[in-house]
């Protein structure tokens, strides 16, 4: 119930932060690009993060975590089916921690629900791969 109410509010966020991007008309001036430029720069921080169990009964997700994410790397998250990824991001998407997420980077949670079907993993990630097949 908690977790759906929050997926909801996240669908609904990144839906307003995509049409708030589609209708800036700010003017570019070299002082704000620099500006912008400066912050999206900045890595992203979580200091002593309290992530709760969402689905009921189970410890907390995260207790007093510190986490960082360094400018111009990627990561991976990975877990077993009900571990709290989805949570996680979905957290991190909604910007519920004032300052962890630098005030002019974009970050938009989508959501993906593959439907079965015969291909094995490695043809699900090579199909996936839209400039492979074109």
């Amino acid at each position: 119930e908690i977790r759906e109410q929050m997926e909801q509010e996240e669908r609904s966020r990144a839906i307003q932060q995509a049409m708030e991007m589609l209708q800036t008309t700010e003017t570019n001036t070299v002082e704000s690009m620099m500006e912008k430029s400066a912050d999206n720069g900045a890595d992203v921080h979580f200091t002593n993060l309290d992530l709760p169990n969402l689905r009921g009964g189970g410890p907390p997700l995260l207790q007093n975590a510190n986490i960082t994410f360094s400018r111009g790397r990627r990561y991976g998250l990975m877990g077993r089916n009900g571990c709290g990824k989805t949570t996680f991001l979905t957290f991190m998407a909604s910007r519920q921690m004032e300052g962890a997420v630098p005030k002019h980077m974009n970050m938009v949670l989508v959501r993906q629900e593959i439907m079965g079907n015969k291909w094995t993993a490695v043809e699900t990630v090579l199909k996936s791969d839209v400039k492979r097949e074109s």
